[in-house]
C-alpha cells in the first residue's frame, strides 16, 4: 500500500507537489475547500477548471496552481449538481481518478481534503471509507506519499479509525 499519511492541518500550507481539489462537474470554485484554493491561488485556477468543465464524476484534470507553491490542482468531480446528494462511490470514484492523475502525471506526493463532509453533510467515517479503502490496493508508479489533511478534528479521527 501506498504511503498515507493523515494530519491536522491547512491544505494550502502542505508541502507537497499537487493538491486536490473536490470540484463539480462546472468547475465552478464556490465552497469549502475549492473557495479556499481559489482565494489563495487566484481566480486563474478556477478560470482553467470552467474551460475544460463539464467533468465526468470520477476523472480529474490538473490546472495551474496559481499563486500557490503547487505544482499542480488537481480537480476531481464529486458530482454533477452542488445540489445533489453525494453518494460514496462517487467520492470513492473521485479520489481514485486525483490519485491516479498524480501518479500518471509523475508527481510524488499529493495532498487531499476531506470530502463531501461540508455542504453535502456525508458523514465524517463514511466519507473516510470512501476516501481510503479504494487506495489499499492500489499499486503507484511515481506517486510515493498521500497527505490527507482538513482542519476538521472529526474528518481526521475518522481517516485514522478507518486506517488503523
Amino acid at each position: 500500500m501506498i504511503n498515507i499519511e493523515i494530519k491536522k492541518g491547512d491544505l494550502l500550507k502542505e508541502k507537497v507537489d499537487a493538491i486536490v481539489n473536490p470540484a463539480n462537474a462546472t468547475g465552478y470554485m464556490g465552497y469549502g475547500a475549492a473557495k479556499a484554493i481559489v482565494a489563495a491561488g487566484g481566480r486563474q485556477i478556477e478560470t482553467e477548471a470552467v474551460a475544460e468543465a463539464p467533468l465526468i464524476i470520477g476523472d480529474a484534470l490538473q490546472t495551474t496552481a496559481g499563486s500557490l507553491p503547487f505544482k499542480a490542482v488537481l480537480h476531481t468531480a464529486t458530482m454533477d449538481d452542488p445540489n445533489e446528494p453525494l453518494s460514496p462511490a462517487n467520492i470513492s470514484k473521485a479520489v481514485l481518478g486525483a490519485v491516479l492523475m498524480a501518479d500518471d502525471l509523475g508527481y510524488k506526493s499529493v495532498a487531499i481534503p476531506g470530502i463531501g463532509t461540508g455542504l453535502a453533510e456525508v458523514p465524517y467515517k463514511e466519507s473516510a471509507k470512501a476516501m481510503i479503502n479504494p487506495l489499499k490496493k492500489f499499486v503507484p508508479h511515481s506517486l510515493e506519499k498521500i497527505v490527507f489533511i482538513d482542519l476538521n478534528d472529526e474528518m481526521v479521527d475518522a481517516w485514522k479509525e478507518v486506517l488503523n
